[in-house]
């Protein structure tokens, strides 16, 4: 017959002892929320957050919607079937608004101005400040980055190419006057358009002056050149 001995009591599974999910509980709009729970002894996942299930070990989901948020967590195992729930409060932060003008093409000693239309205060790479005015001396690429709530930014690259300008150098050989190389010159006399050619021939005293275009589009104008014939 069996002998009474002293009895034991041995716990095999606490059942307050499942442990919580890990995860950020502040993201940015468009970013994924994924928690997890890792813990050994766990036979079942049930997650919740509004309308979604998951049943691993990991809950994922993409492109997340500015929103506040309670995601739900049971853990559970045959010996505790029951389980034990887990909650937490995600917030997730609106993108700051950002839109720059469209990359621009410039004549070398034009002015252009540093636009952006945002809800937050811009930061150039430059330095600039937004609604500066400068004058394009060579081609650049600036970003523009903007902070928002919950340290959510967005950047935006805006590039500026700058053309170089033709020379307005006139050369004088006697009585003819020819200009730099170019795609196109306007030749004035006393104020009034006289010719479109790269020299031209001085007939009468007065005041001359070209204007001389390049391959860009980009024009320099002569100083007035008194002749007198």
């Amino acid at each position: 017959p069996p002998i009474t001995t002293n009895e034991t009591y041995h716990e095999i599974f606490d059942c307050t002892s499942f442990t919580p999910m890990t995860g950020d509980t502040e993201l940015c709009a468009g970013e994924a929320l994924q928690f997890s729970a890792s813990q050994p002894y766990v036979d079942a996942y049930a997650w919740s957050l509004f309308s979604l299930e998951g049943s691993t070990n990991i809950f994922i989901l993409e492109n997340m919607e500015a929103g506040d948020y309670t995601l739900e967590l049971n853990t559970s195992n045959v010996i505790c079937p029951l389980g034990e729930n887990h909650t937490v409060n995600i917030t997730v932060y609106d993108v700051p608004e950002l839109d720059l003008p469209l990359d621009a093409t410039l004549c070398e000693g034009s002015t252009i101005t540093f636009e952006a239309d945002s809800n937050g205060d811009v930061v150039w790479s430059n330095g600039a400040n937004t609604g500066d005015v400068i004058q394009a001396t060579e081609s650049f690429t600036v970003t523009a980055t903007v902070v928002g709530e919950g340290g959510c930014s967005v950047s935006d690259d805006w590039s500026v190419t700058v053309n170089p300008t033709p020379s307005n150098a006139v050369d004088i050989t006697g009585n003819v006057l020819s200009a730099e190389e170019g795609n196109s010159w306007n030749w004035s006399f006393n104020g009034v358009d006289i010719a479109s050619t790269q020299s031209i021939t001085v007939e009468s005293s007065g005041n001359y002056q070209v204007e001389v275009t390049n391959d860009f589009g980009c024009s320099s104008t002569s100083d007035v050149i008194f002749i007198e014939n």
